[in-house]
Parts: structure tokens; C-alpha cells; sequence
């Protein structure tokens, strides 16, 4: 939609229909609500955003960290933590978390110096 509206406005042709040919106004305007709701300053309500996803992940969470091998860097260490712990309970729903879960990655969300000091790379398993 950017795309469309810079070309539009450097031939000097109509902003709004380039823009409207591309979305609808209310798709750009639930977008740009969650694009505004997702780039705050403040500390992420990590539980509320998770909370639409949990059924989903409950239900391909455990395939999909067995179908990978994550490494990554020593800022995405608590990250790569949890993921083991996730993937030892196989997806048994019964099983209760450690009271030592690792959390240090939700934690460091919004903190932009260390987000690119850190990587974590997925590789698909051949050992299924």
C-alpha cells in the first residue's frame, strides 16, 4: 500500500483511489490501530496477546518444536531455554510447568539494544 501511494503521489495522481485500489479504509484503519497498539513504548501485555493464540499453539506447538533444531546467540539463551522446557513436556497438558520456568525472553521484548545483539536460528529435524 506504501508502494502504491508514493508512486501516486510522485506522477501526481490520485493518492486516495491508489491507496483505496490496494485496501479498504477499514482494513487500513484496523491495521494502523494494530500496528499502533504493537509498536508502544511501554512494557508489552505479553498475556493478552498470547492469549488469542494459546488454542492454536496447543494444538501444533508440540509438533512444530519437535520438527526443529533452535540454536542461537547468548541473548537468545532464556529464549532457547523455554523452548526446551516446552519440548520436554511433549505437549502433555497435565504435566505442570517448573516453578523455574525461564522467562527472561518475554522480559526483554521490548528492550530494542538487546533484541539485536541476539539471534535464534530454526532448522527442520531429519531425526522425526
Amino acid at each position: 500500500m506504501l508502494d502504491a501511494l508514493v508512486k501516486a503521489a510522485r506522477k501526481g495522481g490520485d493518492v486516495a483511489g491508489a491507496v483505496t485500489a490496494v485496501a479498504a479504509l477499514d482494513t487500513i484503519e484496523a491495521d494502523a490501530a494494530l500496528i499502533r497498539q504493537t509498536t508502544r513504548q511501554s512494557r508489552p501485555d505479553v498475556l493478552r496477546e498470547l492469549v488469542p493464540e494459546h488454542r492454536v499453539f496447543k494444538q501444533t506447538g508440540p509438533r512444530f518444536l519437535a520438527s526443529f533444531t533452535f540454536e542461537g546467540g547468548r541473548v537468545s539463551a532464556p529464549l532457547l531455554a523455554a523452548i526446551g522446557v516446552l519440548r520436554g513436556l511433549g505437549g502433555d497438558r497435565r504435566s505442570a510447568l517448573p516453578a523455574n520456568l525461564p522467562l527472561g525472553h518475554v522480559e526483554g521484548l521490548g528492550d530494542r539494544r538487546r533484541r539485536g545483539a541476539g539471534w535464534v536460528q530454526a532448522t527442520p529435524r531429519d531425526d522425526r
